[in-house]
């Protein structure tokens, strides 16, 4: 019983170098063959994070998007955390006649008692 419990504590050793590298790892759910799952656009939380990838694009990229509403979206858990495909119409405010456009982001939300992330990942303007 002891030597089974060696073994697995040398097979722990030998992976755990893997599993951080994993973890640290830019890893998106597109490479992942994991499921992902509709989220409700009319959801708060789901507002808020929408919300947030407009507001965090306008400062990265200095534009004056003004966010209307969540078209679509969906979630899917992976590495301890939670990717976000959102869907959003916003209004180019800088714009002399603002019309809504849609945009994709894509964020990051990982939540831990004593640490919380939120990234957007990517946010570019889409077809409609």
């Amino acid at each position: 019983m002891r030597s089974v419990s060696c073994l697995l504590a040398l097979v722990a050793l030998a992976i755990l170098p893997f599993t951080v590298a994993l973890a640290d790892a830019d890893i998106t759910p597109q490479e992942f063959d994991g499921g992902w799952r509709t989220v409700n656009t009319t959801d708060p939380e789901i507002i808020k994070l929408a919300q947030f990838s407009v507001s965090e694009h306008n400062k990265e990229a200095k534009t004056k998007l003004v966010f209307e509403r969540v078209v679509s979206g969906r979630s899917a858990l992976l590495l301890g955390g939670t990717y976000y495909e959102l869907i959003v119409k916003a209004k180019d405010e800088s714009l002399p006649k603002a019309s809504a456009a849609s945009y994709k982001g894509i964020l990051f939300y990982k939540y831990n008692p004593w640490k919380m992330i939120l990234q957007v990942k990517t946010f570019r303007k889409i077809k409609d």
